[in-house]
C-alpha cells in the first residue's frame, strides 16, 4: 500500500518548530521520509505547497522565496496540528514521519 503525505502536513509540522522554511527544506524532509519508509510519497510539489498556503492563510504565508508561519497564529500552540493534520497519517508510519519533520 502506498502512503501519501500531503504538503499541508509537512508544512504544519515543520513550521510548528520553526518560523519559516524553504522549498529546499521541504525537499530535504521529503527525501529523508521516502528513504526511511517504503511505499511513502511526500507531495511537496510547487502546486501542492501553494495550494496549502492558499487553503490555510491563517497558518502559512509566502514571501521572500520562503514559506512562513503566520505571525500570531495560535494554531501552532495547540493540539490542532495533531488533531487536524497528523490524524491523516496512517498510524503505522505516523511517529516516524512526525519525528523527521520536527527534527
Amino acid at each position: 500500500m502506498c502512503h501519501e503525505i500531503d504538503s499541508e502536513i509537512v508544512l504544519a509540522n515543520i513550521l510548528k518548530e520553526k518560523e519559516e522554511c524553504s522549498f529546499f527544506d521541504l525537499i530535504t524532509k521529503k527525501r529523508e521520509i521516502e528513504a526511511q519508509l517504503a511505499d511513502v510519497w511526500v507531495d511537496v510539489t510547487k502546486k501542492s505547497v501553494f495550494a496549502s498556503i492558499e487553503n490555510h492563510p491563517n497558518m502559512f504565508s509566502w514571501g521572500n522565496e520562503r514559506i512562513h508561519k503566520v505571525a500570531g497564529s495560535t494554531l501552532f500552540e495547540s493540539t490542532y496540528i495533531d488533531n487536524y493534520f497528523n490524524e491523516d497519517i496512517e498510524e503505522e508510519i505516523r511517529s516516524t514521519v512526525i519525528t523527521i519533520l520536527t527534527e
